[in-house]
């Protein structure tokens, strides 16, 4: 507004006044130094401390204590709290909730705006009928300003004032909006620069991790490498020895229990490895029964008892005073509490010591085995790591205490199919470590389970067995195994000739190789089941392939068993003797 007024006296003097409104022109110079304050911070200042000064700007301009922002989802349902002003949170308010996100039908009156998509004050807060109770810390309100700031047809987010001394009017809308939506387009840039960031960074870090996964895998399979070929060198030399030694003879027998030995081993490389993979996709299905836990870490500490005595360590038991029930699965457990005792005759040298026992938390309703050892101890920092899959403390060159790093992988990871934890501490190294398992306890008291199965097979008498393998060797040492208890078998090394022998020798029980060419081991069993004369006959997949799937294909082909390579042989003969009894 420009007003101009010209007086003039008698004498001919003339005066001219001229009035000119500036109140737009500085609402312009404060809005442009407010932009460049902004583009000027908004290189060294986060997207929090940029939400903050816009609205200690805008306080200051409309003389406004308190002022906030709150960013509006693409569904425009959802509300997310951006930011208060300086002086809101130092003076008025101390509700928490920032970044916090909520459902508009839960917002305040002020929420109006993103309702009507336009500016609304409320200038008697107290006298709205629709307002809601402000949650506890939160700043009293007397009256209101609140504008939307909407791009490309959507309410992006809101922003407000409240607590003026005088009432708002038109000139604080103006204000307010132009203020918040010059400042939003240096936000909504900088929103796309944190966004980029974060984005960079989570690349970095997965490059990263990739980078580590790959070193950890070359890692692993160079020690997978040096354990298979550990026992590999062994069984070669036993091989050697028993072509060249008196059969029957002392050497003949020393070749034959090392062998025994380092196949060993390798099967339990190979279920390792195969239950790691179990655990990490969940699918390692527990055979739950009740336990008595004194029991079961007893027998335990007897199986692997040998091993403390040849590496002249000293073992001790402190059973719980009362019997201690759990809900879990025998084999299972006893792996667990085996590996633990492993790992303590190992890591402990001649001399030493390692003292298990059980007890239990009445107030944490678990039961708790603890096994420590005076060993070599473990430095603070491997203890973070230590349940990882392929992480070992030995990591010297000769790689004397072997091992692939998955035992205590496997060992959490069955404790925590039960509901369990464990813990390892250890005050550093050469002094010693203590791993503490805790489980659940059973829900009701009752009697333990009866003593464990005899491992001793059961022959069942002599049995016509077929064997479908395409591997030789594998086939003609299973049939010779077999014919050591009298049983006839016939040998056939791929699908269509397994099942011409079976209509020869109407077999009792046929072991099949799931992975045979051409016909593979499920169609085979398809057709025996088909056939009226060979359906009778009790079917056993042979398989590399053992997770659980594996197990349900198998059982939808038509087998009636499922055993993993390489099959133990008391097992084959069990498996035997429960066809003859069927």
């Amino acid at each position: 507004m420009h007003i101009e007024a010209v007086a003039s006296d008698d004498r001919g003097h003339e005066c001219r006044a001229v009035l000119t409104d500036i109140t737009e022109r500085r609402r312009i110079e404060e809005t442009l130094r407010f932009r460049l304050s902004l583009l000027d911070s908004s290189a060294d200042h986060s997207l929090e401390e940029l939400l903050q000064e816009m609205l200690d700007v805008i306080g200051a301009l409309t003389d406004s204590p308190i002022g906030f922002c709150h960013f509006v989802e693409p569904d425009q349902n959802t509300l997310a709290l951006a930011a208060w002003s300086t002086r809101t949170m130092k003076e008025f308010c101390s509700a928490k909730g920032q970044g916090t996100h909520y459902p508009i039908a839960e917002a305040g009156v002020w929420v109006d705006c993103v309702r009507q998509r336009w500016p609304v004050i409320h200038n008697d807060y107290a006298s709205l009928p629709h307002r809601k109770g402000l949650p506890a810390g939160h700043a009293p309100i007397t009256r209101e300003l609140v504008v939307p700031i909407i791009r490309a047809d959507l309410i992006v987010a809101i922003v407000g004032v409240g607590n003026k001394p005088t009432g708002y009017d038109d000139s604080d809308v103006q204000i307010v909006s132009h203020l918040a939506d010059v400042a939003w387009t240096i936000i909504e840039r900088k929103r796309v620069e944190k966004a980029l960031q974060e984005s960079e960074a989570r690349s970095r870090e997965t490059a990263e991790a990739l980078a580590k996964a790959d070193i950890n895998k070359n890692h692993f399979l160079a020690v997978l490498s040096h354990e298979l070929r550990n026992p590999l060198a062994p069984i070669t030399n036993s091989l050697y020895i028993l072509d060249h030694a008196v059969p029957g003879g002392e050497q003949a027998h020393r070749a034959l229990a090392v062998i025994g030995r380092q196949v060993g081993q390798l099967v339990r490389l190979v279920d390792d490895l195969l239950d790691v993979t179990r655990i990490s996709h969940n699918k390692i299905p527990l055979q739950r029964q009740r336990l008595e836990i004194n029991d079961l870490v007893r027998r335990t500490i007897d199986d692997h008892r040998l091993q403390f005595e040849k590496n002249e360590v000293r073992v001790e038991l402190v059973s719980a005073p009362k019997p201690v029930f759990v809900n879990g699965d025998r084999n299972r457990l006893a792996q667990v509490v085996g590996n633990l005792l492993q790992n303590a005759a190992k890591f402990t040298g001649p001399g030493g010591y390692t003292r298990v026992s059980v007890s239990t938390d009445s107030e944490a309703k678990q039961a708790v085995v603890r096994i420590a050892d005076t060993g070599v101890g473990m430095d603070p920092k491997m203890l973070a790591r230590l349940f990882q899959p392929f992480v070992q403390a030995d990591t010297t060159l000769d790689r004397s205490k072997g091992g692939l790093g998955l035992g205590l992988a496997l060992v959490r990871g069955l404790v925590e199919l039960h509901g369990g934890e464990i813990t390892a501490d250890s005050p550093g190294l050469g002094q010693g470590a203590e791993f503490v398992v805790r489980l659940p306890l059973a829900l009701e008291e009752g009697a333990a389970d009866g003593p464990v199965l005899s491992r001793t097979p059961t022959t069942g008498g002599r049995r016509r067995v077929l064997i479908i393998e395409d591997n030789v060797d594998a086939a003609d040492s299973l049939r010779e195994a077999l014919e050591f208890s009298q049983h006839e078998v016939e040998v056939a090394h791929n699908g269509p000739a397994g099942i011409a022998k079976a209509r020869k020798r109407m077999p009792d029980v046929v072991f099949c190789d799931i992975g045979l060419p051409g016909m593979d081991g499920f169609d085979v069993a398809r057709a025996f089941r088909a056939d009226d004369t060979l359906k009778g006959a009790y079917l056993v997949a042979l398989s590399g392939y053992a997770l659980p799937e594996d197990l349900q294909r198998a059982s939808e082909a038509g087998f009636d068993q499922h055993l993993a390579k390489p099959p133990n042989l008391d097992t084959i003969e069990q498996t035997v003797a429960r066809a003859s009894s069927g």
